[in-house]
């Protein structure tokens, strides 16, 4: 088995190629037409709005039980003094939770911890501690642009 090497012109043109499926009787807003008048216009790459027929959906209702777990989880989140700066056992070094590791704590990402261990409050408070520390040991929170940037272009370099 082979694979073949992408150059980044064929890539361009496969994007240029490239179709959103969505419905073709789509009704989109032109800027040029007045807010009464609508046509009938397929949908181009970059989106700069939703789409005219987008809905936010409703926040999922969690029953009594799970409300139960995620109260108990965030409690001890909140409750936290300190975590370790690092997995390394030898390391007892630990730092209070900073403003970004506190809003990384959101309810949607509590929620996917619960959800990822069958509603396991224990397990999902120990994923959460051992995610923090994870990010503090590899820097996540402080990654710039630059930094990544030459690692891209040289994955862009094999390519071409």
């Amino acid at each position: 088995m082979s694979v073949e090497a992408v150059s980044p012109s064929t890539l361009e043109t496969d994007l240029e190629q490239l179709k959103i499926d969505e419905k073709p009787d789509v009704l989109v807003n032109r800027p040029s037409e007045s807010s009464t008048q609508k046509s009938t216009q397929a949908r181009k790459l970059p989106f700069t709005a939703p789409a005219s027929s987008a809905t936010k959906p409703k926040p999922h209702q969690l029953t009594t039980e799970e409300q139960s777990k995620y109260d108990d989880v965030l409690q001890h989140m909140k409750s936290l003094g300190s975590l370790p700066v690092s997995s390394n056992k030898k390391n007892k070094e630990t730092a209070p939770l900073s403003d970004v590791e506190q809003y990384f704590l959101s309810r949607e990402c509590i929620l996917r911890y619960l959800r990822a261990t069958k509603w396991n409050v224990a397990e999902a408070k120990k994923r959460l501690e051992g995610t923090i520390v994870w990010r503090r040991e590899y820097g996540t929170d402080t990654l710039t642009a630059e930094q990544i940037e030459p690692e891209v272009s040289r994955h862009i370099d094999r390519i071409g």
